[in-house]
């Protein structure tokens, strides 16, 4: 199958990567996309890393032209992200994906193929495990962490970003260690179970679909 090739060629590239000092992090962004009919509707936001205050928002449509597979999800969705990334002046330092980096099968998740694609570091966060990963829940406080397996391999955390609500699932996804990626989820992480580029992107998304479909 072509997809899983490419798959594991972007896994290899990854790789061999430089994981990104984060000290030189200054922007921050946030990638979702809603879906209505055959269109998906992407939004990008990014913000200033230290404040979490707002600097771009760029949203477009596109047509779905792959199918939902388990395992593929960068096949569906990446086409729209870019089509709103060509909106943006300027890429930021990090990005936030709503999805798994190497958390996946191939350790090739949309946060990896993302980041591989813009030559940008990336993290992965998502809302539910796959089919195949294996974790305990974390205590119910902030911060608190459980090793997420693959295979017998440690391929990401769930993470406790609020207290109440479900663990996310995060992984490292282009340039970004395990350790650095739940640190930049946790400091971007306000009042909410997601981090505050990513809930921001998901609201945008989904604004920007009722208001396409409305006109």
């Amino acid at each position: 199958m072509e997809a899983r090739r490419l798959q594991e060629e972007v896994a290899r590239f990854a790789a061999g990567q430089q994981p990104v000092d984060t000290s030189v992090i200054q922007t921050v962004g946030g990638a979702d996309v809603s879906y209505g009919g055959d269109n998906a509707y992407a939004c990008f936001i990014i913000l200033e890393y230290g404040s979490l205050r707002g600097r771009t928002r760029a949203a477009a449509t596109s047509k779905v032209r792959f199918p939902y597979v388990p395992g593929y999800f960068a096949f569906r969705e990446i086409p729209a992200l870019l089509a709103a990334l060509r909106l943006v002046p300027a890429l930021p330092d990090l990005f936030l994906v709503h999805g798994h980096g190497y958390a996946h099968p191939r350790r090739a998740g949309i946060a990896t193929h993302l980041g591989v694609l813009l030559g940008v570091p990336t993290i992965g966060v998502a809302g539910n495990l796959l089919s195949g990963m294996q974790a305990e829940t974390p205590p119910d406080r902030i911060g608190e962490t459980a090793p997420v397996r693959m295979g017998g391999e440690v391929v990401g955390a769930m993470v406790r970003t609020c207290q109440g609500k479900a663990p996310l699932i995060i992984s490292p996804g282009f340039r970004t260690t395990l350790p650095d990626a739940v640190s930049i989820v946790l400091h971007c992480t306000t009042d909410h179970r997601f981090p505050e580029p990513l809930y921001l992107a998901d609201r945008c998304a989904g604004r920007f679909r009722k208001d396409v479909c409305r006109g």
